[in-house]
C-alpha cells in the first residue's frame, strides 16, 4: 500500500514538472516572437530554460518549433529585401528632389550675381568718366587768359603768397610758379581747402597738399574722396597683413571690405571695428 502511494506521488510530481516545462516553453516562444529573434531548438531552450532533449522529446513542441523555424526561413529574407528596397527608393527620390531644388537655386543666384556684377561695372565706368571730365574741366579753367592788369594780378599774387606763408608753407619755386600761373579763384579755393584740412588734422605735408589742390582745382569738402582713398590704402594694407581683410570692391556709395569671416561690410564699419594703431 505504501509503495503504491509513493509511485503515485512520483507520477504526479513528474506530471507537474512537465506541465511547468511546457509553460516555460510557451513563454519562451512568445518572448522570441516579441523580440523578433530566430526560433530554433537552441534559442528556445535558452529562452525557456529547458533542455533541448525535452524539446525533441515532446512531439507537439518539436513539430511547432520546426514549423516556426520553416516560416521564419521563408519570410525573413523577403521582409528584409522588401524593407531595404523601399528604403533605398525613398532615399533616391529624396536626393533627386534635393538636387533639382539646389540646381534651381544655383541658377537663380548666378543670374543675380551676373546682374549685380554688370551694375557694378557700369557704375565704375561712370565714375571714371566723371573723373576724366572733372580733370578736363579743371584744365580748361586753368587755361583762361590772364588779366591784362598785371599790377592788380601781382598784388593778388603777393596777398596770396602772404596767406600761404601764414600757413607755415615755404614758398619754393614750384609753389611760387603755381600761384603766379593759376587763376586767382583756383588758388584761393585751394588755400581754403588746405585750411579746412589742417583744421581737421588731415594733412601731413602742407606744401604737397597745396600743390595738388591748386593743380586739381580742389574746393572745400571736395577732396574728401582723395583723403578717403589714401586712408583706405593704408588701412587695407595693414588689415590684410594681419589677416583681418582679404578683398575689397567699390560699392554704390563706398568701398566694401571682405573680412576674414567672409562677410562684406562697408569700409566705414571695418575701420571702426578694426582701427589702426595711432
Amino acid at each position: 500500500m505504501t509503495v503504491k502511494r509513493n509511485v503515485e506521488g512520483l507520477r504526479q510530481n513528474a506530471q507537474k514538472k512537465r506541465q511547468e516545462a511546457l509553460e516555460k516553453v510557451e513563454q519562451g516562444i512568445r518572448k522570441l516572437l516579441k523580440e523578433g529573434r530566430a526560433i530554433n531548438f537552441n534559442t528556445l531552450a535558452s529562452a525557456a530554460g529547458v533542455s533541448k532533449a525535452f524539446l525533441y522529446k515532446e512531439a507537439e513542441i518539436k513539430e511547432r518549433v520546426e514549423l516556426l523555424r520553416s516560416q521564419e526561413a521563408h519570410k525573413k529574407p523577403q521582409s528584409k529585401q522588401s524593407i531595404s528596397d523601399a528604403s533605398t527608393n525613398a532615399i533616391v527620390r529624396t536626393l533627386r528632389d534635393r538636387i533639382k531644388k539646389l540646381e534651381a537655386e544655383i541658377r537663380d543666384l548666378r543670374k543675380q550675381n551676373e546682374a549685380a556684377y554688370g551694375q557694378i561695372i557700369e557704375i565704375n565706368s561712370l565714375r571714371q568718366q566723371v573723373g576724366r571730365l572733372q580733370i578736363e574741366n579743371d584744365r580748361l579753367r586753368q587755361q583762361v587768359p590772364k588779366d591784362d592788369n598785371r599790377g592788380l594780378r601781382q598784388q593778388e599774387a603777393a596777398g596770396i603768397e602772404s596767406e600761404v606763408r601764414s600757413l607755415g608753407i615755404e614758398l619754393n619755386t614750384t609753389i611760387h610758379r603755381l600761384i603766379q600761373s593759376a587763376p586767382p579763384e583756383i588758388v584761393t579755393e585751394a588755400i581754403k581747402t588746405l585750411r579746412e584740412a589742417v583744421a581737421e588734422n588731415r594733412v601731413e605735408n602742407r606744401a604737397g597738399f597745396l600743390n595738388k589742390a591748386i593743380r586739381d582745382a580742389w574746393k572745400p569738402n571736395e577732396n574728401q574722396e582723395e583723403v578717403q582713398h589714401e586712408l583706405f590704402n593704408k588701412w587695407f594694407a595693414w588689415a590684410k597683413e594681419r589677416g583681418l581683410a582679404t578683398a575689397s570692391i567699390q560699392g554704390d556709395t563706398e568701398i566694401m571690405i571682405l573680412t576674414a569671416d567672409e562677410y562684406w561690410i562697408p569700409f566705414s564699419q571695418a575701420i571702426r571695428e578694426y582701427p589702426m594703431p595711432s
